[in-house]
């Protein structure tokens, strides 16, 4: 097929244990089971004999535990987009009833175009209906199994106690922190000191992240904070909280010339759609026939649907600011679907009439260009400008 994948294979050694074979066998079936940019993408789980393998996605770029060893420090701005793209792709899994359970830096990369995806689900707790589940399903999750890398382990999990969402919540905490400040929030992560780290886990709190990180935003400290609580009925339910609150803290800090731009241009295009709908109906009357009347129904339809979400967008601003990222994210492919659509029925029109008015049909052409060059090139600008550069 051309695809350029990685394999996933056991060493030789290991083909025989069932323990490990199990682990790659459920790293497939979780992964699988995700569709998200910021989860990698599993193809297939192969058996040939005794050698068992995975193929999977191959992502060019570099995991968080290369760049926390940089020594370069991120700014907020980077701190902010990695912890929310972090938590956007957990709480897919989350949401699916999957439990990551070994969460940390080596498990994170970045791609070559910056976003960041979440690697090996080997060790994850699938929380599927029991007709479903596959029979060594319970073998990995019994009280009192140890499972998971120690400098990320929540409390509970050290403890060898049941394990759900807020376990990952508390591993997000660990990472985001070490990731921000390039200090463990607990100490060092060396075996000669992961004795007391460990103890710093279960009995000690971490040293408050704005005051390694003053440039942070306090919001995002605060999350931080949070997901590093002992108990973990104090800590989010699931990733998909801190994406809420990771969201609307965004919101709360963009620029009000930035927010002003972005209002000017959706009003702008509501009123562009009823240029173009009133041309298509002057066009329809001058120029009786099929063609022109199913263009103008066409542009009419498309007027209504992209005014009532660009309304939408601007109501849910004024009454309900903190939903607005998750809002223009969910609406923004519909409404490059529309401009673009709409874009080509008005250049229609305009070839309808330019052999008989040239210049109302070039001016015609002219403005359909500009729906889809405001489409593709204007509103991405004046988006991330309020929003920032969100997936």
């Amino acid at each position: 097929m051309g695809r350029t994948v990685a394999l996933k294979a056991l060493a030789p050694q290991l083909t025989r244990d069932p323990s490990h074979r199990e682990r790659l066998r459920r790293e497939a079936r979780a992964a699988a089971a995700l569709t998200h940019p910021g989860i990698c993408t599993v193809y297939a789980l192969e058996e040939v004999g005794d050698d068992l393998f995975i193929a999977t996605e191959f992502v060019d770029g570099h995991t968080l535990r290369e760049e926390i060893a940089s020594g370069r420090r991120p700014s907020a701005e980077e701190i902010v987009e990695t912890a929310r793209e972090l938590a956007a792709a957990l709480a897919t899994a989350h949401a699916k009833g999957i439990t990551h359970r070994d969460l940390k830096p080596e498990n994170v990369m970045r791609t070559s175009d910056g976003h960041v995806k979440i690697l090996d689900f080997g060790l994850a707790r699938i929380d599927a209906p029991a007709a479903l589940a596959p029979p060594t399903r319970a073998l990995a999750t019994l009280p009192g199994v140890l499972l998971g890398t120690p400098a990320y382990m929540a409390p509970e999990q050290l403890n060898g106690q049941p394990v759900d969402a807020r376990t990952d919540v508390f591993s997000f905490g660990v990472l985001i922190y070490e990731y921000s400040c390039g200090v463990h929030p607990f100490g060092s992560t060396t075996e000669l000191a992961l004795l007391a780290l460990l103890a710093r886990v279960l009995e000690s709190d971490a040293r408050p992240l704005e005051e390694r990180c003053p440039q942070l935003p306090a919001p995002i400290a605060d999350v931080v904070a949070r997901c590093l609580r002992k108990v973990p009925a104090e800590r989010y339910a699931s990733a998909g909280e801190i994406v809420d609150v990771i969201n609307r803290s965004v919101v709360a800090r963009v620029p009000h010339h930035s927010m002003v731009w972005w209002r000017t241009h959706q009003l702008a295009v509501m009123c562009v759609y009823v240029i173009a709908t009133t041309l298509a109906w002057y066009i329809k009357e001058a120029f009786v026939g099929p063609v022109s009347l199913w263009l103008f129904i066409a542009l009419g339809i498309g007027a209504a649907v992209g005014g009532i979400v660009r309304g939408h967008l601007l109501f849910t601003e004024q009454m309900n600011r903190p939903r607005l990222v998750a809002e223009w994210q969910r609406t923004a492919r519909l409404n490059i679907i529309v401009d673009l659509l709409m874009a080509a029925a008005l250049f229609s029109d305009g070839l309808l009439m330019a052999p008989s008015r040239p210049l109302w049909a070039l001016l015609t052409m002219a403005l359909a260009l500009g729906i889809a060059l405001a489409s593709v090139l204007m509103e991405p600008a004046t988006t991330a400008a309020a929003f920032g550069d969100k997936r």
